[in-house]
């Protein structure tokens, strides 16, 4: 009877084991399934290109844009878990189970993915390769995680994976694109066993630790594009083993070190963009012999040194940007050799010496950018021979001498900024030429004389800027023929006489800035027409009359400054239709009346001051309104009356000024709070900043410190 019982058990154990294995085999789970969500991207990845590498004739690809791609992108399918049935555990077990174990109905048996389940890749006994892909894929998405859910799994055909492109007649992997899913974790190193693949993109994701050194075995390679992650370390050097590589983008990530040496070995580069890292050291010479190059972007970084001659190599060369580093020593003579360069950007740097003459041989060039290095000596006169220049910045350096009249020449030119240097003379008037000139800024220098009334022929101009010059004369009435002008800055010259109606007739400024002049007469009222005006800086001249009731046209502004004027009158009522207002300076002028009640309307108010003025009158309780108040300045007027306790409900104040007024009463206890910091006038006339016991506001004590 015993061995009966040995014999049953047996068999029984016999069973559970063939159901166990049985289970393992077939993905079996003790669990509900579970349904794999659909990939929902934030936009539609474009289809992987197929096309072979182009010549060094094809057009240059810009930043993010990929190369031309296949249309055959494969249909959707259904990425949902099959169903299993659990197979049950039987029944029949004896309640002794002295050598058997129940295996608990809540345990999850693991899924065992294999790639040669005749489903991921068809053929798989064919197409070994691909099985191989499939395997490094799973260990890549295993180290994927983030926003979007990839469906890689072994239930769904390799060619249907999202992102993933299979060619070739003997079925490879050949493209990756997987950019702007909101990725994070890291590049496994087995994206090296990829070795079929032509195209990977992985950009504008989070990915973080460094470029796998195992990607330099990608020999096929021709389109890698990391891009806007968080990439940090060294570039790699096997990177030399990407021979076909024609696009290279490892932009804004945070990559430091220097670009290594063995770059040079990429002889069919194009495009190369490193642009936005932390890399340091000089450019290396080896860039020399990529002279397939079409772009070279390697701004913002920190490198250092001078720019090398072999740049001069690069006779293929359409767009070099070096700007935002610290590069020292001269423009190299050797640029001449660059006569396919459309655009030249070596701005912000440490570049010292004249500019070099030999950029009249850049007959391409529409985009010149040398601004803030150390330039020095006159503009070259051989800048007239850049017919196709569009853009010329040539600010923050040290330059001397005239502006050019040749530069009436560039007739392509939409961008003049020659400001921040030491250039003197005239504007000359054959400016007027540049008919296309969309902003002209000749801010900060020496010029002298009138605007010359040709500035009105430049009728397409948005942005005209003269400001910090010594300029003399009138504003010249043409300039109301600018329509097109939303910023117009003549501030800190000698300008007199009366500002122009014309002024009024240029309805889409947005900013005015005629500050720090010698401008008289009153403001015309014209100025109530630009609805569209944000800042007002008339402060500084000698302007008289009474403040234009009109002034509450001007809906849009948020800063009104006009202090420092010889402005009479009352403050207009009219003022408190400006609610987007947030900076309003009246000070240092001869306003009379009484603080209107409308300025409590303007409840976006973050600075007011309306000191040194005539003011009387008590102060409008409405001013308790201005919640968002930092900076209150009411000092040196005629004020009287109690200060209203509404004041001390500012919260936001951390400034305030009443002094040399005739209060009466006491100064309400809120106003003396900390953090707000009060000048406070004693009455021996000596100034305290504080805002402690004892202390006078025009020999006011604070309402507890009475006796």
């Amino acid at each position: 009877m015993q061995r009966h019982i040995s014999i049953v058990a047996v068999m029984l154990l016999v069973a559970v084991i063939i159901a166990a294995t049985v289970g393992v085999t077939g993905c079996i789970f003790n669990l509900e399934p579970t349904a794999i969500p659909t990939l929902q991207p934030t936009s539609t990845p474009e289809p992987v290109p197929t096309q072979t590498a182009p010549t060094s004739t094809s057009t240059p690809l810009p930043t993010n844009t990929p190369k031309p791609t296949s249309t055959n992108t494969p249909e959707p399918t259904d990425t949902s878990t099959p169903t299993h049935t659990p197979l049950p555990i039987s029944t029949s077990m004896p309640e002794s189970t002295d050598t058997l174990t129940q295996k608990p109905a809540n345990i999850l048996t693991p899924i065992m993915e294999s790639c040669e389940n005749r489903i991921v890749v068809p053929d798989p006994d064919i197409n070994t390769e691909l099985v191989s892909d499939c395997e490094a894929l799973l260990i890549l998405r295993d180290k994927l995680s983030g926003g979007t859910y990839l469906n890689w799994n072994t239930q769904t055909p390799i060619a249907d994976w999202t992102g993933i492109s299979v060619e070739g007649a003997q079925k490879r992997v050949n493209g990756i694109r997987l950019n702007s899913l909101g990725l994070r974790g890291e590049i496994s190193p087995e994206i090296g066993n990829l070795d079929g693949l032509q195209y990977l993109d992985l950009s504008n994701n989070q990915l973080t630790d460094g470029i796998p050194s195992e990607i330099g075995k990608l020999r096929k390679l021709w389109y890698l594009q990391l891009s806007d992650n968080q990439l940090a370390g060294k570039i790699p050097p096997e990177i030399s083993g990407l021979v076909n590589l024609w696009y290279l983008d490892l932009s804004y990530n945070q990559l430091n070190g220097g670009i290594p040496i063995e770059i040079g070995n990429l002889v069919n580069l194009l495009h190369l963009y490193l642009n936005g890292n932390q890399l340091i050291g000089g450019i290396p010479l080896e860039i020399g012999k990529l002279i397939e190059l079409k772009t070279l972007y390697l701004y913002e970084n920190q490198f250092t040194g001078e720019i090398p001659p072999e740049i001069g190599k690069l006779i293929e060369l359409e767009k070099l940007d070096l700007g935002f580093n610290d590069l020292i020593g001269q423009i190299p003579l050797e640029i001449e050799k660059l006569d396919n360069l459309n655009t030249l950007d070596l701005s912000y740097n440490q570049l010292t010496g004249n500019i070099p003459t030999v950029v009249e041989k850049l007959r391409q060039l529409w985009y010149l950018n040398l601004s803030n290095n150390q330039l020095n000596g006159e503009i070259p006169t051989v800048i007239e021979n850049l017919n196709k220049l569009d853009t010329l910045d040539l600010s923050y350096n040290q330059l001397t001498g005239n502006i050019p009249s040749v530069v009436e020449k560039l007739r392509q030119l939409w961008y003049l900024n020659l400001s921040n240097n030491q250039l003197n003379g005239g504007i000359p008037s054959a400016i007027e030429n540049l008919n296309k000139l969309d902003t002209m800024n000749l801010s900060y220098n020496q010029l002298s004389g009138q605007i010359p009334p040709e500035i009105g022929e430049l009728g397409v101009l948005w942005e005209l800027s003269l400001s910090g010059n010594q300029l003399t004369g009138q504003i010249p009435q043409q300039i109301g023929k600018l329509g097109n002008m939303r910023y117009l800055d003549l501030s800190d010259n000698l300008l007199s006489g009366e500002m122009p109606h014309e002024l009024g007739e240029l309805t889409n400024l947005e900013y005015v800035y005629l500050s720090g002049n010698q401008l008289t007469g009153e403001m015309p009222h014209g100025l109530g027409e630009l609805t569209y005006l944000q800042h007002l800086y008339l402060f500084d001249n000698l302007l008289s009359g009474e403040i234009p009731p009109e002034i509450g046209k001007l809906v849009n502004v948020s800063d009104l400054y006009l202090y420092g004027n010889l402005l009479s009158g009352e403050i207009p009522p009219e003022i408190g239709k400006l609610t987007n207002l947030s900076d309003l300076n009246l000070a240092d002028n001869r306003l009379t009346g009484h603080i209107p009640p409308e300025i409590g309307k303007l409840t976006n108010l973050r600075y007011l001051n309306l000191a040194s003025n005539q003011l009387t009158g008590e102060i409008s309780r409405e001013l308790g309104e201005l919640t968002y108040l930092q900076h209150l300045d009411l000092s040196d007027n005629r004020l009287t009356g109690e200060i209203p306790v509404e004041l001390g409900r500012l919260e936001s104040l951390n400034y305030y000024s009443i002094a040399n007024n005739e209060f009466e009463g006491c100064v309400p206890d809120m106003l003396k709070l900390p953090p707000r910091e009060a000048i406070i006038v004693a009455q021996d006339g000596s100034i305290t900043m504080g805002e402690g016991p004892g202390y006078y506001i025009d020999g006011l004590r604070f309402c507890s410190d009475r006796p």
